[in-house]
């Protein structure tokens, strides 16, 4: 069975705001350091990201991952489809 992982964060704003900075993924690594690049590989009908190929370099070590985002009215999730290490 493939690992799993699950996070609650309370964030102080609304649920528009979020949203805003969650599908802003390719200003991503303006605010998180470990991503180096992040580009919109695919939309959905709506224009928001769909596939999504990001940069990443963690304790030395610099990956590509492959990330699917699933957009709902109340939540935003996202699976990995495939990393290069």
């Amino acid at each position: 069975m493939a690992p799993s992982d699950s996070r609650e964060v309370v964030i102080e704003a609304t649920p528009e705001e979020i949203f805003a900075v969650v599908a802003d993924v390719e200003s991503t690594p303006t605010w998180s350091p470990q991503y180096q690049k992040a580009e919109i590989v695919d939309t959905d009908d709506e224009g928001r990201p769909r596939t999504v190929r990001q940069t990443v370099k963690t304790v030395g070590i610099t990956d590509v991952l492959t990330v699917e985002y699933t957009c709902e009215p109340t939540k935003v999730s996202w699976v990995l489809l495939k990393a290069r290490q």
